[in-house]
């Protein structure tokens, strides 16, 4: 007993604590695309002020950035156009004439 609590109950609130602030710890770390002065704070803030570890779970950024901004892509672009054109092609669904017909509009 620690000042009246007991043992098993300070272990299943300290325990599952840690492990949330080193995960936090960690994934802020690691966390790609985060610059500097943002992961510096973040750092300071989640060692000062453990409610803030709850804050950078709620409030991260989820995946990593610059796949999302691959994902991302204008439809409309000439070349992602091109490049489906020639997809389709290659699978099949155009023969040769549709294919020829449908690049000579897309490329003016």
């Amino acid at each position: 007993m620690l000042m009246g609590v007991p043992a098993d109950t300070i272990f299943w609130i300290v325990v599952p604590t840690a492990l949330v602030w080193l995960y936090v710890l960690v994934d802020v770390v690691r966390r790609p695309g985060l610059r500097a002065p943002v992961r510096v704070l973040w750092l300071v803030a989640v060692t000062v002020w453990l409610p803030a570890a709850s804050l950078w779970l709620l409030a991260r950024p989820v995946g990593d950035p610059a796949a999302a901004a691959a994902r991302r892509v204008d439809p409309g672009d000439p070349q992602v156009r091109l490049a489906r054109l020639v997809a389709a092609h290659d699978d099949g669904d155009l023969d040769d004439d549709a294919f020829a017909r449908e690049r000579d509009l897309l490329l003016g």
